[in-house]
């Protein structure tokens, strides 16, 4: 079996299934293994390999517990490498198990096992396995593979592992390297006040040509990488102005089209990421128009806006207006449909329209304050369906007939393609901009702290705030409204 993964054999299920019907095979394997037998390991790591249904059935059988003891306290560095390994598998191929590892406290340990690893200079371990990879190379791709499911990032920035990676990285070279800078990327790539990843020379062109050789087929140090998950740290990197060009300037471009042409394992994922990473890349004026000159580009577009999730959709929708420029078009008509979903808060004789921008998860915040305004007689437009997503020309619609825009602004909303296609538009509109601040302590920074400039804002991180908040916005905003019914 090990044979057949080495040699790339795609059939392996039925040879995992003979070997797994035996009675009592896993349990017994796994009773070596807990035995410290480096055998049995390696022998459910290749049973676990790309079999989501083994992974789930060993650790329902206690393989979790088993790994986390042996990590934290094996005197022998083989059994701590085959345990990571096999770990690392059983994360990769079976999502379900994040949370069972989060659960079994196995984070805390690995951080802890590569930052004691990692704290000579040198950073070499004695004993590799037949891949010639070590523990903490096994280590920084089982912590990868937990970073690309967003429920597990706040337990992975509490264990430290942002920092002993980063670490890592300045140590290392290889897959460890490639894993620990995916890792990084997913966790605080979006982060405008981390410049680490941005500062290293080298490490966006070598996330690239991991991409390239994963579209390829080809294996990096004995490795193979799946597409979707290289596209999401290249996308969470693409957020951030100061690393666009580089990504651009590394031949992103052609490649991002391929994800979009070719078929890949979980294509709908690959596609989602690299939609989501042209939208960001199409902040940059001269991308966007080298995005638009790039063979094939719009077309996979379209393509993607057809034929994808709902999600894919969304993003392949946001890119074209993107790339399109369809921003510069003016007298946007909203349909009758559009505005029953839209606005939710149309008033008789209303003193005012404005228009709430917020990222999705602050929605019940955002329906209170939109209570509110109404109360006060605005009529307000709000996508509550997100169907912003799907008709960009709704939300273009709703922006030109409002008086002004009220950003909710935190953290998410800075990082949110959505948000900032909104805010941008409304910019170049000359709308007025007006910002509550929904997250305590949150600066904003990078493209929403340009916006927002000196702006006065109003603090509004709780129902007492908003309620003392609501008599200076309605005024700023009737202020805007009079000024704009001036002849």
């Amino acid at each position: 079996l090990t044979l057949k993964i080495e040699l790339g054999e795609k059939n392996l299920s039925a040879l995992q299934s003979k070997i797994v019907a035996e009675p009592e095979m896993l349990q017994n394997l796994l009773l070596m293994g807990e035995l410290e037998s480096v055998h049995a390991l390696y022998a459910l790591q290749a049973l676990c390999y790309r079999n989501g249904a083994t992974c789930m059935k060993i650790a329902g059988f206690g393989v979790i517990d088993i790994v986390r003891k042996h990590i934290a306290s094996s005197e022998h560095e083989q059994v701590k490498c085959v345990s990571a390994f096999l770990m690392g598998t059983v994360v990769a191929f079976n999502e379900d198990t994040h949370r069972l590892v989060a659960k079994g406290r196995v984070v805390p340990v690995l951080v802890e096992c590569i930052k004691a690893t990692c704290d000579e200079t040198a950073c070499e371990l004695n004993f590799k396995d037949f891949r010639d990879k070590d523990v903490c190379d096994h280590s920084a791709a089982l912590l990868r593979n937990l970073s690309h499911n967003s429920a597990q990032h706040n337990l992975l920035k509490a264990s430290g592992c942002v920092e002993v990676l980063l670490n890592v990285m300045g140590k290392r070279t290889g897959a460890v390297r490639i894993n620990s800078a995916c890792t990084v990327a997913n966790l605080v790539g979006r982060d405008e006040s981390d410049a680490r990843l941005e500062e290293d020379p080298t490490i966006i062109e070598e996330v690239l040509e991991v991409l390239e050789a994963a579209l390829d087929g080809k294996k990096i140090g004995g490795l193979n990488y799946t597409v979707w998950k290289m596209l999401q740290g290249i996308a969470n990197l693409a957020t951030l102005d100061a690393n666009k060009k580089r990504i651009y300037e590394a031949g992103a471009l052609p490649m991002l089209v391929r994800c979009l042409n070719e078929r890949q394992h979980q294509w709908d994922k690959a596609v989602f990421w690299s939609a989501g990473a042209l939208w960001n890349l199409a902040f940059d004026e001269e991308i966007k128009v080298a995005i638009r000159n790039e063979p094939g580009a719009l077309d996979a577009l379209e393509e993607a806006r057809r034929l994808g999730s709902e999600n894919t959709k969304m993003k392949a929708r946001g890119a074209l207006w993107m790339i399109e420029d369809k921003k510069e078009e003016t007298e946007h008509v909203l349909s009758e449909e559009d505005m029953a979903k839209l606005s939710g808060g149309a008033v008789d004789g209303a003193k005012a329209q404005v228009m709430l921008s917020y990222e999705w998860r602050t929605q019940q915040q955002v329906m209170l304050l939109k209570e509110e305004l109404m109360e006060q007689g605005f009529t307000v437009w709000m996508d509550v369906d997100r169907m912003m997503g799907s008709t960009l020309e709704a939300m273009a619609a709703a922006i030109e007939q409002s008086d002004a825009i009220i950003m909710c602004v935190t953290h998410r909303y800075k990082e949110s393609q959505a948000c900032r296609t909104e805010a941008e538009y409304a910019y170049t509109r000359k709308k007025p901009l007006i910002p509550v601040m929904f997250e305590k302590s949150y600066k904003p920074d990078g493209w929403l702290g340009i916006i927002m400039g000196s702006k006065l804002y109003y603090n509004m991180h709780n129902s007492d705030e908003m309620r003392d908040a609501i008599p200076g916005l309605v005024s700023e905003v009737s202020a805007v409204h009079g000024e704009r019914a001036k002849p």
